[in-house]
């Protein structure tokens, strides 16, 4: 399970807020954004809570979560720039 908050990049469709609720709490992303949509109808709660995440929950790291089974991330370990300095070997043609 992920254990930060945070809006998903590889799953979205508007923001990312379902897909990121989705990956915490370890559920598809689809049954989240059906229990979003009805919230919508009762009370219409679930609209202002999805506008107020979209602003404050943070995108996904670029290089984080990588997607697996519904979308969900499987841990894996952040990509890391090569220490200052150094220089990439002459045999790569790039």
């Amino acid at each position: 399970m992920n254990r930060r908050l945070y809006r998903c990049q590889h799953d979205r469709i508007l923001a990312g807020v379902a897909a990121g609720v989705a990956e915490r709490l370890d559920l598809d992303p689809t049954l989240v954004r059906l229990l979003w949509v009805v919230s919508v109808f009762f009370g219409g709660f679930g609209l202002l809570a999805y506008i107020v995440m979209a602003i404050v929950v943070p995108l996904e790291p670029v290089g984080g979560p990588v997607p697996g089974r519904w979308g969900r991330a499987v841990a894996t370990r952040p990509a890391r720039p090569p220490p200052a300095g150094t220089r990439r070997p002459s045999s790569i043609v790039t």
